[in-house]
C-alpha cells in the first residue's frame, strides 16, 4: 500500500455500532512507501496506562527481537476539536519477561494528554468464554493510492467466534505432543479475521439479571483462513503478565 501524505487532524466519521467496539484501536507504522497496520487496546495498572497490541504487528515475530518501525502511530479521537489526531508511539515495548518471551503480546508504557478519548479495558482473569467477539481494524483493498480515503474509510470489522475445544483443558499440538496453556482457539461464526486484526482485544457476553454485559475474554493473535479457526491469547494469561509490569 502506497504511502502518501495525510493531515494528521480528520473529522471523527465513524459511527460506532457497537459498545465493545469502542476498545479497538488503530495502529499502523509506514516504512519504504509501505503501510503496515495492527489492532490494540489499553490497559491500566498503579495508575499507569498501557497501550497492548501484539508483538508481531511491529516485529518480526512474537518474540520481539527484531522491530520492522522504529515507530508507529495510533489514531485517537480528540474530544476538544472532536478530531481525529495520529500520536506517534516510539516502538519500544517494556522488556519480555520469562513469561512473555514466547507469548505474542508487547506492552508499551504511555502518556496521553487527558483531551483523548481512551476506553480502558478490565482484565477478568476468572473468564470462561464459550463464544467471543471482537473488532479489529484489518486490511481494506481498494484505497491503495488514496492515503486519506484509506484511513477515513477504515473502520473496525466485526467477528465472532465458538469455542472449539474445553477452555479448562490445555491444547495439544499432534505434531509434538506439545501442551499449550496459553491459548485457546475458536472457530469462525461469523465475520472474518483479515491482516491488521492482530492484537484486537476479545470479548465474551453474558446475561446478569436480564442484562447483556461483556466481560474481556483475550487478545487474538493468530488465524487460519482454511481451517477457519483463530487463536486466542487466555486473559488469566494476560492478567498475569500484567502483575508482572
Amino acid at each position: 500500500m502506497i504511502f502518501k501524505p495525510f493531515i494528521l487532524l480528520m473529522i471523527l466519521a465513524n459511527n460506532w455500532i457497537s459498545p465493545i467496539q469502542e476498545f479497538s484501536y488503530f495502529l499502523f507504522s509506514v516504512k519504504d512507501n509501505q503501510i503496515n497496520q495492527g489492532t490494540g487496546f489499553f490497559i491500566e495498572k498503579d495508575n499507569q496506562t498501557y497501550l497492548v497490541t501484539a508483538s508481531h504487528n511491529f516485529f518480526q515475530d512474537k518474540f520481539a527481537t527484531q522491530k520492522t518501525a522504529d515507530f508507529f502511530y495510533i489514531r485517537l479521537h480528540n474530544n476538544v476539536t472532536n478530531k481525529l489526531d495520529f500520536l506517534q508511539i516510539n516502538n519500544n515495548p517494556i522488556s519480555k519477561s520469562e513469561k512473555s518471551k514466547n507469548l505474542d503480546i508487547n506492552f508499551y508504557k504511555v502518556d496521553i494528554a487527558k483531551q483523548y478519548d481512551l476506553k480502558i479495558v478490565k482484565i477478568q482473569p476468572n473468564c470462561l468464554p464459550s463464544k467471543i467477539i471482537c473488532y479489529g481494524f484489518g486490511v481494506v483493498n481498494g484505497n491503495e493510492d488514496n492515503f486519506d480515503l484509506y484511513v477515513e474509510s477504515l473502520k473496525p470489522t466485526e467477528f465472532k467466534g465458538n469455542l472449539k475445544f474445553e477452555y479448562k483443558k490445555p491444547l495439544r499440538y499432534f505434531e509434538t505432543n506439545e501442551l499449550d496453556f496459553d491459548n485457546y482457539v475458536v472457530s469462525y461464526e461469523s465475520g472474518t479475521l483479515t491482516k491488521g486484526t492482530s492484537g484486537s482485544p476479545v470479548f465474551t457476553n453474558y446475561s446478569e439479571n436480564g442484562e447483556i454485559k461483556s466481560e474481556f475474554a483475550g487478545l487474538i493473535h493468530l488465524r487460519n483462513e482454511q481451517t477457519k479457526l483463530a487463536t486466542i491469547l487466555r486473559p488469566e494469561i494476560i492478567a498475569e503478565l500484567i502483575n508482572e509490569l
